[in-house]
């Protein structure tokens, strides 16, 4: 969880922090839920300094559209607009690099750390492992199929919430989870025999 409150390294050196730092409200919603934005941005395929980047335009947004933000949907209107925001660079073309350490730190500090356990390097291994395989299990899914799933399994929104926010039926929503689950299903089927 974030503990301080990012301002200039959030917004970068161009952003005007007084005007972020003077409103209680859209820090709240920005500190409370910029670690899930995060994750989220990691696990709809952004690496690098992308998830960086994205939270920040995220930021903005919020800043930009606060009064326009119902109170009690600040995290579903921040995931949901971390999920276009993605949707149109993967559309505009940017991409970074990917090495394979920067790849494995991204997928590694996407996630809280799990308190009840002390960190080692075997457990971190193993996480990894685990996080890739989430990675390359939401690669077989198509964007919108992703999308539903990683804002409704992963982060938790309800099909309501996610509907509201990506102006879709909820029906819809509904749909899109029940397909990317199956595709999570095949990709789990398909790895587990390769591994006999």
């Amino acid at each position: 969880m974030v503990t301080d409150f990012p301002t200039v390294e959030l917004l970068g050196a161009g952003a005007d922090a007084t005007a972020f730092e003077a409103d209680d409200r859209v820090r709240e919603m920005v500190v409370r839920n910029l670690d899930a934005v995060w994750r989220t941005a990691c696990r709809l395929g952004l690496r690098g300094a992308d998830p960086d980047d994205l939270a920040q335009e995220v930021a903005l947004v919020v800043m930009k559209r606060k009064a326009a933000i119902e109170p009690g949907k600040e995290r579903a209107f921040m995931l949901a607009t971390a999920a276009r925001i993605a949707a149109n660079w993967r559309r505009s073309g940017r991409r970074r690099s990917r090495q394979g350490a920067e790849l494995a730190l991204a997928l590694a500090g996407g996630l809280e750390a799990d308190a009840a356990a002390p960190p080692s390097p075997e457990r971190e291994l193993v996480r990894a492992r685990g996080l890739a395989l989430l990675d390359a299990a939401l690669k077989e899914m198509t964007e919108s199929q992703r999308v539903a799933f990683v804002l409704f399994e992963l982060e938790e929104l309800s099909a309501k919430e996610i509907a509201e926010q990506l102006g879709v039926p909820e029906a819809a929503v509904v749909s899109r989870v029940r397909r990317a689950r199956e595709e999570f299903q095949r990709f789990c089927k398909h790895y587990q025999r390769g591994l006999r």
